[in-house]
């Protein structure tokens, strides 16, 4: 719903999509590095990946921009997480998976999710002008509504499960996972957005979104795939 209620231009979405994925990239790759150099398992090194790189563009960083920034930064900020959403469901899926699964596998649980061709749908209404009819357009507008709040219920009932004492050992791998995400995403942002030309506040939404905490998504797909 939101893809098709924007009103910015196209080469604003291709920016903010070209940042996103590219600091995705750099987050993962670095994320990978750390945790060869630790001798992470499988499964530790699925979890970790997805922690430093999976960013919580819903929740919270919505709240934050348009408080920070006003509508006009909550309509850019929506650009990021729709961008975000994608690549979480797509290469997040395939990381979390792969933790667990074959490749083979592991792809397949990335074409099995309907969230990219909803999407794809959304842009193709978008880009060809249709307008959706009440009837459609209502319902699916307070599902939409409800997405948050339902991955606020999801977060709740993951951080009320007591943490095995096998794991405790895991915390200094949890700080460093923290550490990582909230800060290094300054740098790949603020280089890209000088290479492209993205600046004043459409740069500043992108690096606050950039620099938020793990997303919810991190938690549910690594209980999906029964991930460390």
């Amino acid at each position: 719903m939101s893809i098709i209620q924007s009103s910015l231009g196209e080469r604003v979405w291709v920016d903010i999509a070209l940042i996103a994925s590219a600091t995705l990239i750099v987050m993962m790759s670095l994320s990978w590095s750390i945790g060869k150099g630790l001798r992470l398992d499988q499964k530790s090194m699925s979890a970790f990946i997805l922690a430093t790189s999976l960013v919580n563009t819903g929740n919270i960083d919505l709240s934050v921009n348009l408080l920070a920034f006003g509508e006009k930064g909550l309509e850019l900020a929506v650009v990021y997480y729709v961008v975000s959403s994608i690549l979480s469901y797509t290469i997040g899926v395939f990381v979390a998976s792969h933790g667990t699964q074959s490749l083979k596998d592991s792809l397949r649980s990335v074409a099995r999710l309907p969230h990219v061709y909803a999407v794809l749908v959304a842009f193709a209404v978008k880009l060809l002008g249709l307008s959706v009819p009440d009837p459609i357009y209502q319902p699916l507008n307070l599902i939409a509504q409800a997405t948050i709040p339902a991955m606020l219920v999801v977060l709740g009932m993951e951080v009320v499960q007591p943490i095995p004492h096998s794991h405790a050992n895991n915390w200094s791998l949890v700080g460093l996972s923290s550490a990582i995400k909230l800060l290094f995403p300054i740098l790949p942002v603020l280089l890209l957005s000088d290479l492209i030309g993205l600046g004043g506040l459409a740069r500043n939404v992108t690096l606050v979104q950039a620099c938020m905490p793990t997303a919810i998504l991190a938690v549910i797909f690594t209980v999906k795939f029964k991930g460390n």
